[in-house]
């Protein structure tokens, strides 16, 4: 209600994240905002505890779309058949299907002259093709971007425009900020802010993907999910085993320590009971070049193992 007061006539538009993590939470949020772009990003499993099964996320996630006009645009992830049932005449879709109105190919992830992780490849907008580069090598970045593009150009911004725009963004703390350890030893993937098992699982293949000597992981114990704790879990501990350049993962919390050295398949799993313990254990694995991703729930911490490696 703050932000949406702080509008004036000098605004073209206004861009609100309506997040959600119980039920009603979101017919509250679109009776006050009553937007006339919506955008879908990804339904997953999240909340479970709150919100119940992915069927019901869907459902309410998707009253984000009650007060869209006729003349206003539906932005959803093509890619997901949970949602084809919320397509109408005003959709626009954005992944990486070749159906989606938006989409990305040619993909690559490489290191520019300063050895920062960048993403490259081109832009399809509607049968329009741009080049791409974005900063980092999230895969959530990515998608996020497609949904991004989608939505700027459906509101008049250039394809020009919108490639400067998405190579000027930088993700901030705790979704996915890249930042250089301290003594150059490498990078720290500060992915903290929340954690569930597909966001865990596209951080894991972003860090199995991207070059460095050494690659560290350091994980916890994933909340709010419900009757599905212990699968959440294991689709984490599966994705894990299945990465090739993965070498130590930390783990604070005993639910993803059980689960991941079940798939281990031959990573180093070192299981802590605090971030204090975390950090030790990280500083006493860094190599020069390493790679380090910190992704868990919030409330664990980790955050300070992010303030305590990076250059100051």
């Amino acid at each position: 209600a703050i932000n949406l007061s702080r509008l004036n006539s000098t605004h073209r538009c206004g861009v609100f994240e309506l997040g959600i993590s119980h039920k009603g939470d979101m017919d509250e949020l679109v009776d006050l905002v009553r937007p006339t772009v919506a955008v879908l990003t990804c339904v997953t499993n999240a909340h479970n505890e709150w919100l119940g099964s992915l069927q019901e996320i869907v459902h309410e996630k998707s009253k984000v779309f009650r007060h869209v006009p006729s003349d206003g645009a539906r932005i959803i992830n093509g890619d997901q058949p949970e949602l084809k049932n919320l397509k109408t005449k005003n959709t626009i879709t954005f992944g990486f299907s070749k159906g989606c109105d938006v989409t990305a190919t040619e993909i690559k992830k490489c290191v520019d002259e300063n050895n920062e992780p960048v993403t490259t490849g081109v832009f399809r907008v509607h049968g329009n093709y741009v080049p791409l580069k974005l900063r980092g090598h999230h895969d959530g970045v990515l998608l996020n971007s497609l949904a991004a593009a989608a939505t700027a150009n459906y509101l008049g911004c250039s394809n020009n425009d919108i490639v400067a725009g998405l190579w000027d963004f930088k993700t901030v703390q705790g979704r996915g900020a890249v930042k250089k350890i301290a003594d150059g030893l490498g990078f720290v993937i500060d992915d903290c802010y929340n954690a569930h098992a597909l966001s865990v699982c596209a951080a894991l293949r972003s860090l199995d993907s991207i070059p460095g000597k050494r690659k560290i992981a350091v994980l916890g114990d994933l909340y709010e999910q419900g009757y599905r704790t212990y699968e959440a879990h294991h689709e984490v501990a599966q994705c894990l085993g299945s990465t090739k350049s993965i070498s130590h993962v930390i783990i604070l919390g005993d639910a993803m320590t059980e689960a991941a050295r079940k798939f281990s398949c031959g990573t180093k799993i070192f299981s802590v009971a605090s971030w204090q313990e975390a950090l030790q254990r990280t500083k006493a694995l860094l190599v020069s070049d390493s790679r380090v991703l910190l992704k868990a729930s919030g409330r664990l911490g980790l955050t300070n193992i992010v303030n305590a490696l990076i250059e100051k």
